[in-house]
């Protein structure tokens, strides 16, 4: 319609002036007929979108109870999954502690040695050498050996100074006694002289 009245292009007559009355007439009710047409379709439309949102509701209402079910069956094995993950962490950490503790122990053995009579770090070596470094330690056993063998060279290191201590002290007491015995032997001597 449109394409037929573009020749149009001025009234000259009645004729032209009845010509384009009739032409705008029929695009006037090809528009009220398209805007009719158009108001029609969108009502059936919207009640189309209407009648599909309630279907969509009624299915939703169906599997919405499904889902929220198969949801809480998954986040309470999540749950429990993350419990047992803490859990081994939490008794991995635990054993770690106890060999790092053990081998922090047996470390810091000889400390409690130093200044002790020879005999007593002798015992401690004794004592030490009993302890077994062997697989109980696992990844820790190289470890557990290194301050086992530290330990007790330390302690050996010790006994050699607590042996050389007391033979030093052994040797000036008997000094001593030799000097007081000599001391006294010279009294007696003067004492008999001046008894004489």
């Amino acid at each position: 319609l449109a394409e037929a009245s573009k020749p149009i292009v001025a009234i000259t007559n009645d004729a032209s002036y009845q010509e384009l009355h009739a032409a705008r007439m029929r695009l006037v009710k090809a528009r009220t007929n398209t805007t009719k047409r158009g108001k029609s379709i969108r009502e059936d439309a919207q009640a189309f979108a209407k009648t599909v949102i309630d279907m969509e509701k009624q299915l939703l209402g169906i599997i919405q109870p499904e889902e929220t079910r198969l949801q809480s069956i998954q986040d309470t094995f999540d749950a429990a999954e993350e419990a047992r993950k803490q859990a081994a962490a939490q008794a991995e950490a635990n054993r770690i502690k106890v060999h790092q503790d053990k081998i922090e122990r047996i470390s810091g053995f000889p400390m409690r040695y130093v200044g002790e009579p020879a005999a007593n770090i002798a015992n401690a070596i004794t004592s030490i050498r009993t302890i077994a470094t062997d697989a109980s330690f696992e990844e820790f056993q190289p470890l557990a050996q290194a301050a086992k063998d530290k330990a007790i060279a330390t302690l050996e290191q010790l006994h050699a100074g607590a042996v050389a201590t007391e033979q030093a002290a052994a040797a000036e007491a008997a000094r001593i006694k030799a000097e007081r015995e000599e001391l006294a032997r010279l009294r007696a001597e003067q004492a008999q002289r001046d008894a004489e």
